[in-house]
């Protein structure tokens, strides 16, 4: 009665009954290492119902020297792989034990790329190049470093087997690839620009005869991307409508529709219509004009034939301003604008028209001497005038021309009006 007690004391106080080791476990059963590799195992102890038992003593073994090399601790190991084969670890506990399996890998012997040298002809152009390695068994794949050269030439990205090595700017760089054991192999990738189309700025140039035009061409890849350095030969394909210089000025020579072309070194070329307007002519009233000093002469206006021109304005010049006076300019007669021509003294002067790229136009300026006429004014037909003695009459003062035509004053005019025999006459 007194030992069964005690037996039953000593289990409430917590002594747990000991439990066997049923199995072991080891946390990786079947490793593939390179050379210099390491890899931990751990081995866990296992009660009956597969429950882990703690503090449980575990040896280590290895059924293959040579192979790996083993840093043991009580429940773990670190394995390092020291040369090609196949090696077995085994962890004891007791009657109970487990087994990895370590597949050493031998060195690789070589590593190549599917191509040594490749030229790119155009600039973010991609060529893919495949890597590939070799070990005393067969073909297999490493783990690999890639190196530019001169990344200003290009970039990579590597998603084993296959680098895509992207073309940046006009250059040759190395890409190296190097396995980790020291096998390498390299690609010299050329990164040149074909020339694949010319493309010719703007698409359609015009103006007046006499005036310019610069032309801008490029030569690109075909990425679109500009080829820097490369002769561009400009030709005019109707000379009678412009010509161009080899630095792509365009000259308009005559009215109508022609081409000009541009044409790079490889051969690619693009055209641009040009269209020239018909030539615009001023257009004066009238061929010659006759006016006295002193006085204006009619209305006058420019009108413009064929497109216009540049501008709604027409310089005025005389050719003797000494003779005559106009206006330096005045809008042509579509805007509404007129002059007229004032007579200073006697002579002849040529009045020309002119406007930026128009044909000028000209008018003959006759000035001769204005005279006076007095006429009465309520019988200005009756000449000599007939007064009976002691009556009057009313005297009107006319300006006129050499021609005996009337006209305008230009200006205010001051008569005198004097009797030349004040015993029939007084004023």
């Amino acid at each position: 009665m007194a030992g069964l007690t005690l037996g039953l004391l000593a289990c409430e106080q917590g002594t747990q009954p000991k439990r066997d080791v049923a199995a072991l476990a080891l946390s990786r059963n079947d490793v593939v290492l390179e050379i210099g590799d390491t890899v931990l195992l751990r081995a866990e102890a296992r009660d009956i119902d597969g429950k882990p038992i703690e503090a449980v003593p575990i040896t280590w073994d290895v059924l293959d020297p040579g192979i790996v090399d083993l840093s043991m601790t009580s429940v773990s190991t670190r394995v390092r792989a020291r040369s090609a084969g196949t090696a077995r670890i085994v962890a004891r506990s007791g009657a109970t034990a487990d087994t990895a399996v370590i597949r050493v890998l031998a060195l690789l012997t070589s590593t190549t790329l599917s191509l040594h040298r490749d030229t790119v002809p155009a600039l973010a152009d991609t060529i893919v190049v495949r890597v590939g390695s070799q070990d005393p068994d067969g073909p297999r794949l490493g783990i690999y470093t890639v190196t530019v050269r001169n990344p200003a030439v290009a970039q990579v990205t590597f998603t084993v087997p296959d680098l895509t090595i992207t073309s940046l700017s006009p250059g040759s760089t190395y890409v190296t690839v190097v396995e980790r054991h020291g096998t390498r192999d390299s690609v010299l990738v050329v990164v040149q620009q074909r020339e694949a189309m010319t493309e010719l700025t703007p698409p359609v140039a015009g103006g007046y005869v006499g005036r310019t035009q610069q032309l801008a061409a490029v030569v690109k890849d075909h990425r679109g991307n500009i080829i820097p350095g490369v002769v561009i030969t400009f030709r005019s394909l109707d000379t009678t409508i412009a010509t161009v210089s080899p630095t792509g000025l365009l000259t308009f020579v005559g009215p109508g529709t022609g081409a000009v072309e541009a044409r790079g070194a490889g051969g690619s070329a693009d055209t641009s219509t040009v269209a020239v307007p018909q030539t615009a002519r001023l257009v004066l009233r009238a061929r010659a004009e006759s006016i006295g000093t002193g006085l204006l002469s009619g209305t006058e206006w420019v009108s413009v034939t064929a497109n216009g021109g540049v501008t709604p304005w027409t310089r005025l010049t005389l050719t003797n301003p000494s003779i005559a006076q106009v206006p330096e300019s005045v809008l042509t007669a579509d805007q509404g604008g007129t002059f007229r021509v004032i007579g200073k003294e006697a002579g002849t002067a040529k009045l020309i028209a002119s406007s930026p790229f128009m044909v000028p136009d000209t008018m003959t300026v006759f000035v001769s001497r204005s005279h006076l006429d007095v006429r009465d004014v309520d019988l200005p037909e009756q000449f000599p005038r007939t007064l009976p003695i002691g009556t009057q009459g009313r005297v009107g003062v006319a300006t006129r021309d050499s021609l005996g035509r009337l006209g305008d004053v230009a200006g205010q005019v001051y008569v005198t009006v004097t009797s030349r025999n004040t015993t029939v006459v007084t004023v």
